[in-house]
């Protein structure tokens, strides 16, 4: 009896497509709103946060995104736009991705930007506020916010100078104030009213903007860098 050899078969048309999901993230630019504690020579004007591209399908919730200058925060990117490997007409390309409802901003806030959203990006936000209702957020509270006038974060002025103290280390003496990413409680409405997360592991308590809750101990407290060096609020 002879036995065939076994062969290595590359399957180029992956099925099912991934769908990313991202929950309670923070991301603060490097363009505060307002004075700086330290100003680089060559400060970046515009700062990607959130980039759509390629073949990407997923939804970014309940997060927070500042200080981002000339950007909105969140990027579709369509001037290197790929196929999508094996996929159909319906789905091969971000740009398609975004107008099918396969990518989504859910009860999230773009703040303290210059940028205005383009019309894909708009999509999106649109998208998730959709999306938002239909998971459980609040109706009115959970919607996107792009640069409204009734949020902030405590500080988010992460500026400091990089070559340290008189000795080269960290300290408080760099900061005119401690770094905050928390957001200011008692503004209502932008910061909350978002459906729980759901999957295993995840804290469906988390129903708040970005990755730190409202007057509660930072969860960086002790043991981040910025922490130790008396940098990062606690």
């Amino acid at each position: 009896m002879r036995l065939n050899q076994a062969q290595t078969v590359v399957d180029t048309t992956p099925s099912p497509f991934s769908g990313s999901a991202f929950y309670n993230v923070t991301v603060i630019g490097s363009t505060p709103d307002g004075p700086q504690d330290f100003v680089p020579i060559s400060p970046a004007t515009t700062n990607r946060a959130v980039q759509f591209r390629h073949c990407f399908a997923g939804d970014v919730f309940n997060s927070v995104v500042v200080s981002t200058g000339a950007e909105t925060g969140i990027e579709v990117q369509t001037d290197i736009q790929q196929n999508c490997p094996g996929a159909g007409a319906a789905r091969e390309t971000i740009t398609n991705h975004v107008n099918s409802g396969l990518v989504n901003l859910i009860c999230s806030t773009l703040d303290d930007s210059t940028g205005t959203p383009s019309s894909l990006e708009n999509t999106v936000v649109a998208n998730g506020d959709t999306l938002s209702v239909t998971l459980g957020g609040h109706p009115t509270s959970s919607l996107n916010a792009v640069n409204p006038s009734t949020f902030d974060l405590v500080d988010d002025d992460t500026t400091f100078n990089p070559t340290g103290n008189a000795q080269g280390k960290l300290d408080v003496t760099l900061k005119s104030s401690l770094i905050d990413p928390r957001t200011v409680s008692g503004l209502g409405r932008p910061n909350g009213g978002c459906a729980p997360p759901r999957g295993t592991g995840l804290d469906s308590s988390a129903t708040f903007r970005g990755a730190f809750a409202a007057s509660v101990q930072l969860w960086t407290t002790g043991w981040t860098a910025l922490s130790v060096g008396g940098l990062l609020a606690n």
